[in-house]
Formats: C-alpha cells, sequence, structure tokens
C-alpha cells in the first residue's frame, strides 16, 4: 500500500433516531470507507449528549467516532455521503498524521488510546456534570470576590464624588 494519511472524523446523528437506527448509519459509513480502501483503526460510540447549542434546532444528538488510514478521495467521499444524509446534523474530519506507511501502521497502538469521551456508556444520557472526573460540572460560573460593607460603601461614595465633580468641571470649561 502507499503512504496515506491517518484521519478522524467525529458526527452528530439526530436524536430522535432510535440505537438499532444510529448502528445502522454507523454499519453504512463503515461500508462506505471500506469502498474507498480506507481501513478503520476505530470506532467509538459516545452516545446522546447534549449540544453545546442547538443545532437544527436539535438540543441532543448522538456522537460517533471514526479514526481511520485513506487519502484525500476517501475523505472527501465520506463528508460529501455525511452532508447529504439527513440523520447528520454536524461532522468535523481532523487530519491527526500527514504520513502514515499502511504496511507499517500499528493499528493495535492507535486502536487502544482513548479518546476524551470513549469511556461514555453506549447509548447513555450525559451532560457536562457526568463528563467530569468528580461529578461537578468543567465549566463553574465565578462569582464575584465578596466586598466587606465597608469597601462598598467607601466606594459609593467614591463613586457620587466623581460624579458631582464633572459637571462643575463641565461649567467652568464652557465660560
Amino acid at each position: 500500500m502507499s503512504s496515506q494519511r491517518l484521519y478522524e472524523t467525529t458526527f452528530i446523528v439526530r436524536p430522535d433516531l432510535e440505537s438499532d437506527q444510529v448502528a445502522v448509519i454507523r454499519n453504512k459509513f463503515s461500508d462506505l470507507l471500506t469502498q474507498q480502501k480506507a481501513p478503520q483503526v476505530r470506532w467509538e460510540s459516545w452516545g446522546k449528549r447534549k449540544l453545546a447549542y442547538s443545532i437544527k434546532k436539535y438540543p441532543k444528538g448522538y456522537y460517533l467516532y471514526v479514526l481511520y488510514l485513506g487519502e484525500a478521495n476517501a475523505v472527501a467521499e465520506l463528508e460529501r455521503a455525511l452532508r447529504i444524509d439527513e440523520q447528520i446534523i454536524r461532522f468535523l474530519t481532523v487530519q491527526v498524521l500527514e504520513k502514515v506507511d499502511a504496511d507499517n501502521f500499528d493499528f493495535d497502538t492507535w486502536a487502544s488510546k482513548s479518546s476524551p469521551l470513549s469511556d461514555s456508556r453506549e447509548g447513555g444520557e450525559r451532560d457536562e456534570a457526568s463528563d467530569s472526573k468528580n461529578g461537578k460540572p468543567a465549566r463553574v460560573k465565578a462569582e464575584a470576590p465578596k466586598k466587606d460593607e465597608a469597601e462598598a460603601s467607601a466606594e459609593a461614595s467614591k463613586n457620587t464624588d466623581s460624579t458631582e465633580a464633572k459637571p462643575a468641571d463641565n461649567a467652568s470649561a464652557d465660560a
């Protein structure tokens, strides 16, 4: 085989589908990569997850991830099929490695590497809190530091003094 590139594609499937329909979609794209002679290193299903923002009016979606070797035409064909399929609401392909000798590629090492979401339960409802290690959301709203009453009243009086001085300065500047 010739020199290829290592790619990863993550795509989001509509959340209103059943898990067996999601498996059919996965098999469809797996077959497409096989037809394009793009060996698949690893498939992962990250389950049904809440999106950061609604996409095509869906607040959630099933995430699927595939790591594969291929040439540019295989990626183009996969992305064309993802774009056409109405069940797919978003996808992203990233080139992981530039030049890979497919004959000497260590599939076992790359297949055993875990991604951040690979330990998600299949089909499970996940949210930001359940994704973090300690069960708390990773992004916590920062609270403003609490001021003691003396600082707050001093700051309030300083603000009123400075606002009173401004009109007087403007009045003398006009004269």
